[in-house]
């Protein structure tokens, strides 16, 4: 036994907990729940679609349909020529194409003799279970809890919060027209914006906007732009000034460009900063607390 594969709990166990949940609290048509138990065989992934999965890795197994040794060298020198060593590389990728589709066939067939139609149909399904009683086993552990059949609550017309890039989008709108069509050399974005918590990830997507913009869109020449050694473009410091307030999302600031400056000023929650490769960050105290020496928050 190593630690490589005994560390940790079960699979299953993960994949049945998380469907339970998910379907005792109106969320599992939300979410699309993925397995990796070292599946190799139709059956490993029957049993994971009736613990209450939808998705079905084939991570190890299909790399040793390709010739993988599980020499654990993988970032030196990998005997298999997988990842280095590409002249070692003796595969075929038909073999692993091969076995998927041996895979396919035979789920195909189990699903018949369950009478399903689908794997959807088989989602959830742990009444189709039971548990061995095995005389070789070592203790006695009460599994019953994870053959549960939870109901799947369903709500009318859930409220979810979605994705919502609403302040990135005006703001890349605003700032093309600004570069591109003013010549400008500065601009200032988000004056009078008021963030909440439902504001996540502000900044992250005018982030990729600007580098999508100067480097793979056809732009006139831009004067606030540089370009480098490499031939890549990008704003000079200072030229786009993003100010709010209010309590900033998850991820304020995430993916920071080069030219870009957010001044926040109030409360962010975590992540902020996450990825970023340029640019810079300025979160202020909204002012209005008590001083008090030697106080921590």
């Amino acid at each position: 036994m190593t630690s490589l594969k005994y560390a940790g709990r079960s699979a299953e166990i993960g994949v049945a907990e998380v469907h339970q949940a998910l379907c005792a609290n109106g969320l599992r048509d939300k979410v699309i729940l993925r397995c990796s138990g070292a599946h190799q065989t139709a059956s490993d992934v029957i049993v994971s679609a009736l613990l209450g999965g939808d998705s079905f890795e084939f991570g190890t197994t299909a790399l040793m349909m390709l010739g993988c040794v599980m020499a654990k060298n993988c970032n030196v020198k990998c005997p298999a020529g997988l990842t280095t060593n590409p002249e070692m590389f003796n595969g075929d990728p038909r073999a692993m194409a091969q076995y998927l589709l041996n895979i396919a066939h035979e789920t195909r067939e189990l699903l018949a003799r369950l009478g399903l139609q689908s794997l959807r149909d088989a989602r959830g399904r742990s009444d189709l279970l039971h548990l061995l009683d095995h005389p070789s086993s070592v203790g006695e552990l009460d599994l019953r809890a994870m053959l549960a059949v939870v109901p799947e609550v369903h709500i009318d017309n859930p409220v979810y919060l979605e994705k919502d890039y609403s302040l990135d989008d005006e703001w890349i709108n605003q700032l093309r027209g600004a570069l591109d069509n003013k010549n400008e050399l500065t601009v200032l974005l988000g004056e009078g914006v008021r963030l909440t918590n439902n504001n996540k990830s502000v900044g992250a997507q005018l982030a990729v906007d600007i580098e999508r913009m100067l480097n793979h869109e056809q732009l006139g020449r831009i004067p606030s732009a540089l370009t480098d050694e490499r031939g890549r473009r990008w704003l000079r410091d200072g030229t786009v000034t993003i100010t709010t307030t209010g309590s900033a999302g998850l991820s304020f600031g995430a993916f920071c460009n080069d030219g870009m400056v957010l001044r926040h000023t109030g409360t962010a929650n975590d992540g902020v900063g996450k990825g970023q490769c340029g640019g810079r960050i300025v979160v202020s105290s909204p002012g209005g607390a008590l001083t008090i020496a030697a106080a921590t928050c």
